[in-house]
């Protein structure tokens, strides 16, 4: 009997569990018969302003309750991140309480994730949208994002995840991004 393969899709700043239908559907309709299921993320909808470690810990209890909820008990677990979906993704999966998981991790697909952060984006015009939307939301993740969040760069969110086990857990790791990306720098 073959175990499910828990496809965990995760949307960016201000998306919503919507966001990555269309690959679904083109996961599914490319991979016919496979046994998978779709947790399209939508806990942190509301949220996507708050710090990061916030918002993986809303991610981690949102797998869990699905899997209790429809009775999975998943035999690989893949990842898909939009955005700022991708740090949550690399958080959750290096945080202790995702540590059940691990084992079970197959494919990890970033699309356009900014995982450098955005200290050193060119976009002049981006960079003072990101600053005037930080300051008017009291954004955590975008204080993080910014890698502004300590004095210290090395006390940094991203750079302390940047140290945390996490990637090397995949099978398949595939980064998407596109050099016109004016949001996320393209070396990111």
């Amino acid at each position: 009997d073959e175990k499910v393969h828990l496809v965990v899709c995760v949307h960016g700043l201000e998306g919503n569990s919507g966001d990555l239908r269309l690959l679904r559907t083109y996961l599914e309709l490319a991979l016919p018969g496979a046994k998978m299921d779709f947790l399209m993320s939508e806990q942190n909808q509301e949220n996507t302003f708050d710090d990061l470690e916030t918002m993986t810990k809303y991610l981690i209890k949102e797998i869990n309750t699905h899997c209790e909820t429809y009775g999975i008990d998943p035999g690989r677990i893949s990842f898909i991140g939009h955005s700022l979906g991708n740090l949550i993704v690399r958080s959750t999966v290096a945080h202790e309480d995702f540590k059940p998981y691990r084992d079970k991790l197959y494919t990890y697909l970033s699309l356009s994730g900014p995982h450098l952060g955005t200290l050193y984006n060119s976009s002049g015009l981006v960079n003072m949208g990101l600053w005037i939307m930080q300051k008017w939301k009291k954004s955590g993740s975008l204080l993080q994002l910014s890698l502004k969040d300590h004095s210290d760069l090395r006390k940094t969110f991203l750079y302390q995840l940047s140290k945390k086990p996490s990637l090397e857990n995949f099978k398949n790791i595939l980064l998407v991004a596109s050099p016109q990306d004016r949001y996320v720098p393209f070396h990111s």
